[in-house]
Protein backbone atom coordinates (compact mmCIF):
# COMPACT_ATOMS: atom_id res chain seq x y z
CA UNK A 1 0.00 0.00 0.00
CA UNK A 2 1.22 3.74 -1.31
CA UNK A 3 1.09 6.48 1.85
CA UNK A 4 -2.40 6.71 0.55
CA UNK A 5 -4.01 3.22 2.08
CA UNK A 6 -4.13 2.64 -1.95
CA UNK A 7 -3.22 -0.62 -3.17
CA UNK A 8 -0.12 -0.56 -5.30
CA UNK A 9 0.07 -2.07 -8.67
CA UNK A 10 3.14 -3.59 -10.36
CA UNK A 11 5.21 -2.92 -13.11
CA UNK A 12 8.07 -4.78 -14.88
CA UNK A 13 10.27 -2.54 -17.07
CA UNK A 14 12.91 -3.87 -19.33
CA UNK A 15 15.70 -0.91 -20.51
CA UNK A 16 18.97 -1.14 -22.11
CA UNK A 17 21.04 0.90 -20.13
CA UNK A 18 23.78 1.78 -22.89
CA UNK A 19 21.28 2.98 -25.22
CA UNK A 20 18.74 3.91 -22.98
CA UNK A 21 15.75 2.96 -24.58
CA UNK A 22 12.91 1.12 -22.93
CA UNK A 23 12.39 -2.76 -24.46
CA UNK A 24 9.28 -3.95 -22.59
CA UNK A 25 7.22 -2.40 -19.75
CA UNK A 26 4.23 -4.29 -18.77
CA UNK A 27 1.54 -3.56 -16.26
CA UNK A 28 -0.11 -6.49 -14.10
CA UNK A 29 -2.19 -4.57 -11.70
CA UNK A 30 -2.51 -5.52 -8.01
CA UNK A 31 -1.21 -9.12 -9.28
CA UNK A 32 2.55 -9.42 -7.45
CA UNK A 33 3.07 -12.98 -8.42
CA UNK A 34 2.59 -12.43 -11.75
CA UNK A 35 4.88 -9.56 -12.44
CA UNK A 36 7.42 -11.30 -10.62
CA UNK A 37 7.24 -14.54 -13.32
CA UNK A 38 7.38 -11.48 -15.88
CA UNK A 39 10.73 -10.56 -13.91
CA UNK A 40 11.98 -14.29 -13.89
CA UNK A 41 11.14 -14.40 -17.51
CA UNK A 42 12.78 -11.02 -18.62
CA UNK A 43 15.69 -12.20 -16.31
CA UNK A 44 16.05 -14.81 -18.37
CA UNK A 45 15.46 -13.61 -21.65
CA UNK A 46 18.40 -11.22 -21.11
CA UNK A 47 20.92 -12.62 -19.18
CA UNK A 48 23.55 -12.78 -21.82
CA UNK A 49 23.01 -9.02 -22.40
CA UNK A 50 24.98 -7.28 -19.77
CA UNK A 51 23.37 -3.90 -20.97
CA UNK A 52 19.83 -4.61 -20.37
CA UNK A 53 18.31 -3.90 -17.39
CA UNK A 54 14.95 -5.37 -15.52
CA UNK A 55 13.53 -4.17 -12.73
CA UNK A 56 10.30 -4.57 -10.75
CA UNK A 57 8.43 -1.14 -10.49
CA UNK A 58 5.26 -0.43 -7.78
CA UNK A 59 2.59 3.03 -7.98
CA UNK A 60 -0.77 3.70 -7.88
CA UNK A 61 -0.98 4.01 -11.84
CA UNK A 62 0.91 4.88 -15.06
CA UNK A 63 1.46 8.35 -14.33
CA UNK A 64 1.90 7.44 -10.81
CA UNK A 65 5.00 5.33 -12.11
CA UNK A 66 6.38 7.92 -14.16
CA UNK A 67 6.21 10.29 -10.91
CA UNK A 68 7.54 8.36 -8.60
CA UNK A 69 10.58 7.29 -11.09
CA UNK A 70 10.80 10.33 -13.00
CA UNK A 71 15.24 10.36 -12.59
CA UNK A 72 14.61 7.12 -14.44
CA UNK A 73 12.27 7.76 -16.91
CA UNK A 74 13.51 10.91 -17.88
CA UNK A 75 16.70 9.44 -19.39
CA UNK A 76 15.14 6.66 -21.63
CA UNK A 77 13.38 6.90 -24.88
CA UNK A 78 10.45 4.67 -25.69
CA UNK A 79 9.84 2.71 -29.14
CA UNK A 80 8.69 4.45 -31.59
CA UNK A 81 5.94 1.79 -32.88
Amino acid sequence: MDADGDRLRYFVLTYDRAAMRVLSLSGHGHDFTGAVLTLTRRVQEHRRHPAVAVRLLAASDLPDLLARHASLFDGLSFPDD
